[in-house]
């Protein structure tokens, strides 16, 4: 090697030690605080007004800690900030999900004769909120459940216990349809949003209101009547005496079903089933022979009429005669019937 070349190589190297001793300087210098002051922030949510952290190095130049969020700065001083311990800055609000907060660390520069700011963490607020999700409640006349939740949220649902399907109708809104819906089984619907948070929503179906008005039953009637309103026409009406049903019709608003030879005095009951099967309504009729009373009539004889049973039964005795009376409540009305000796003597209403 000539003696050129070795000087130009020695020029070369004296050059890249003293800029890696520059840069080496330069780093020392901007991480100072880094290294002297060491801050060590903890997660914070969008639902905290609070941010934690620890915090150690704390000598005679330590100035404070600055928190700053969206152009705003939030300052704690050296006085208030325990050194090895968790400390607290209070924003007294909170931050959307994705926000960024910078920690800056705040220290007298010997070098500058002045205080410098440096930051030293930067962190992002979490998304801890659950997605919006609304379900409205339903009952079993319902096929389809329009839900809403908030855009880009997963939205899956159980059916009494088995998935069923979620149609995405837009960005927001979604469809649940249910083949079978049966009263006292629930829906549930559970949004996930892209952070994993989740809302959970459940709903029971629950009965449609219709409405059943029965007609008391004669023995000598050959059909059960009344009304029923808020029917459809896929609904099925029954006569239920003991274990035997006996299926009716309903036509505008009527129903009627032929009755069965029915022993007297007593109740039946009129039922309506949905096609699922879901018993919508029952109601009770009374079921008697007599649909008049006539003076001489025994007790047992009221007792299967019109009349039926007593709201109040009163008694008294006297010149050798047993006397009973027998009060109904009819609205405004009121109504006696006096039994003298066990048969019908009288009949007043008032």
């Amino acid at each position: 090697m000539n003696r050129y070349i070795f000087k130009r190589i020695t020029k070369v190297s004296i050059f890249l030690v003293s800029l890696l001793s520059f840069m080496l300087f330069i780093h020392v210098q901007n991480s100072f605080a880094e290294n002297k002051y060491l801050i060590e922030p903890k997660e914070i949510s969008d639902k905290e007004s609070t941010l934690s952290f620890s915090f150690s190095g704390s000598d005679d130049n330590f100035a404070g800690i600055i928190a700053e969020v969206n152009g705003e700065t939030y300052t704690e001083h050296y006085y208030s900030i325990k050194d090895g311990q968790v400390n607290t800055i209070e924003f007294y609000e909170t931050f959307k999900a994705g926000t960024k907060i910078n920690l800056y660390v705040v220290y007298y520069d010997e070098s500058l004769k002045d205080n410098k700011t440096e930051l030293a963490k930067t962190i992002i607020v979490q998304d801890k909120t659950a997605p919006k999700l609304s379900v409205p409640s339903f009952d079993a006349r319902k096929n389809t459940i329009k839900i809403s939740t908030e855009s880009g949220a997963k939205v899956t649902a159980t059916y009494n216990g088995k998935s069923v399907n979620v149609k995405k109708i837009s960005n927001t809104a979604r469809s649940i349809t249910i083949k079978k819906p049966l009263v006292g089984k629930k829906l549930i619907v559970i949004a996930k949003d892209a952070a994993g948070n989740t809302k959970k929503i459940t709903k029971t179906t629950s009965k449609p209101f219709v409405y059943l008005f029965t007609d008391d039953i004669q023995e000598s009637d050959k059909y059960a009547t009344g009304s029923v309103y808020d029917y459809k026409s896929t609904d099925k009406l029954y006569l239920v005496v003991g274990s035997k049903k006996y299926k009716g019709t309903i036509k505008k608003g009527k129903y009627k079903i032929k009755t069965p030879k029915l022993k007297t005095p007593r109740t039946v009951k009129i039922k309506l089933f949905d096609k699922y099967g879901n018993l919508l309504v029952t109601e009770s009729a009374r079921a008697y022979k007599y649909g008049e009373i006539k003076i001489g009539m025994t007790k047992k004889q009221i007792l299967n009429s019109f009349y039926g049973k007593p709201d109040d039964i009163s008694t008294d005795y006297y010149s050798n005669e047993y006397w009973e009376y027998w009060r109904y409540d009819f609205g405004s009305k009121t109504t006696f019937l006096n039994f003298r000796n066990g048969k019908l003597n009288n009949v007043s209403t008032y």
